[in-house]
């Protein structure tokens, strides 16, 4: 008993050792598997917020952009809103008349210099009558008179005298009419070397070649004024004849020239036209005769 487990000691001391059993590997793939899902999943969900961060920047960065274009854009209608309704205002009161006291004149605002100091463009329309045009032309002749007779043999007045006066008395009418009409209606010429130019619709050199002496005459003017406070009540119209003081019988004597087509018999008072000198032609042809002698 004793020498068999003798035996069986010295056998076991001197076996070859045995390899342990294998070791199951499984779980740290399992584990490693997990990790790397992990790992794979983080990055996805990272990148995934990344992408839902981009867009949403992206999203509020064009909400923000749209809001300030909407914001740009309404500045800009309010702007040219506000440009319009300037136009509409200026427009309106371009087209203004303006209280006017003298007899056949029109006055409107054209435009706006100064609102604050009323300070505007006016355009006016006047309507000289017949025998103001006569007044200065009976005046300009008379002035011509003595240079024009002692110059020009009589009867003989060229045409081109007769426009050249007519033109005068054209542009004397008009100067003086705009300026009753501004006295009148209470308006002061803006100060100023471009603003007191008084601006011509109509140039008298070109309408004397066709105005009818006697004939009422229409033209139109433009000037920078400064309005009254207040419209001046003369209490009634004022005519552009008192300002001639003229008759019945001037306005008379300027229908009977104008239905006569703008003649003047006599045009310098000394015989003109023919005929002086169809009289002198007669005195001649009288004298001339003689009495045979028997």
């Amino acid at each position: 008993m004793s020498l068999a487990l003798a035996l069986l000691a010295v056998a076991t001391a001197f076996a070859p050792a045995q390899r342990s059993a294998p070791r199951c590997t499984r779980a740290p793939r399992r584990r490693h598997r997990r990790q790397r899902d992990r790992r794979r999943r983080g990055g996805a969900d990272g990148r995934r917020v990344a992408r839902g961060l981009r867009r949403l920047g992206r999203h509020v960065l064009r909400r923000l952009w749209r809001q300030a274009g909407r914001r740009r854009a309404g500045g800009r209608r309010a702007r040219r809103g506000r440009a319009r309704a300037r136009a509409r205002a200026s427009a309106a009161g371009a087209r203004a008349p303006v209280p006017c006291v003298v007899e056949k004149v029109d006055l409107v605002v054209d435009s706006t210099i100064d609102a604050a100091r009323r300070q505007y463009v006016v355009k006016g329309e006047y309507v000289a009558p017949g025998a103001a045009v006569m007044y200065a032309f009976d005046e300009i002749r008379a002035q011509a008179k003595d240079n024009l007779a002692s110059r020009l043999p009589p009867g003989d007045i060229p045409p081109w005298i007769k426009t050249q006066m007519v033109e005068f008395s054209l542009t004397t009418v008009m100067e003086d009419l705009v300026k009753f009409t501004l006295e009148a209606n209470g308006m002061e010429v803006v100060s100023g070397s471009d603003n007191e130019i008084i601006k011509w619709g109509e140039d008298p050199a070109t309408e004397a070649k066709t105005y009818v002496l006697g004939g009422p005459f229409t033209f139109h003017a433009a000037f920078n004024v400064t309005l009254p406070a207040q419209a001046v009540d003369a209490g009634e119209a004022v005519r552009v004849e008192d300002l001639y003081k003229i008759t019945e019988a001037m306005e008379n004597r300027a229908a009977k020239i104008c239905a006569g087509g703008g003649k003047i018999p006599n045009l310098m008072n000394n015989g003109g036209g023919g005929g002086s000198k169809k009289k002198s032609a007669a005195k001649k042809k009288k004298g001339g005769k003689k009495k045979k002698s028997r």
